[in-house]
């Protein structure tokens, strides 16, 4: 119903990520993976992209495509596995080592 009526429930999400320069965030991200994922014959259902432990798409819009989001003087880093780290005042040097973690 909704849909007809031309409503994209992701549109404010997308703006609100549009309004920062080269961020790129984790709803995207794996949006970008799904429609990877979707297009191979025989996916393997243990590496789809929505079992992400943040599984809610407000939340994603907030996060990076690392699973990173700092608030305050606190960074919160969560890795596809579940785990997560809480770092209080990172540096840019922590944030990138954890990046590089889990492009490992």
């Amino acid at each position: 119903m909704i849909e007809s009526l031309g409503w994209d429930e992701e549109q404010p999400l997308a703006e609100y990520e549009a309004h920062f320069t080269n961020f790129y965030s984790l709803r995207k991200h794996i949006n970008q993976l799904l429609e990877s994922y979707l297009a191979i014959d025989a996916p393997d259902p243990e590496n789809h992209p929505e079992l992400h432990p943040i599984d809610d798409e407000v939340e994603r819009s907030l996060y990076n495509s690392f699973g990173q989001i700092i608030i305050g003087n606190i960074l919160l880093d969560y890795e596809p596995n579940g785990a997560y780290f809480i770092v209080e005042d990172p540096s840019c040097e922590i944030i990138i080592k954890l990046q590089m973690l889990q492009k490992a």
